[in-house]
């Protein structure tokens, strides 16, 4: 099973595995740092 495909499917043009857009989000404001695997935009806000 290709989890990106799965997730591909479910979410569709909404995620992301860019290194610039997963480096966007590789740290919050407590400054812990680690590199997301993928990252999904909300369908709406």
């Amino acid at each position: 099973m290709d989890i990106t495909a799965e997730l591909q499917k479910i979410v569709g043009g909404r995620l992301s595995v860019s290194p610039s857009e997963l480096y966007c989000y590789s740290s919050d404001a407590s400054q812990v740092k680690g590199m997301p695997d993928y990252v999904v935009r909300p369908k709406s806000t």
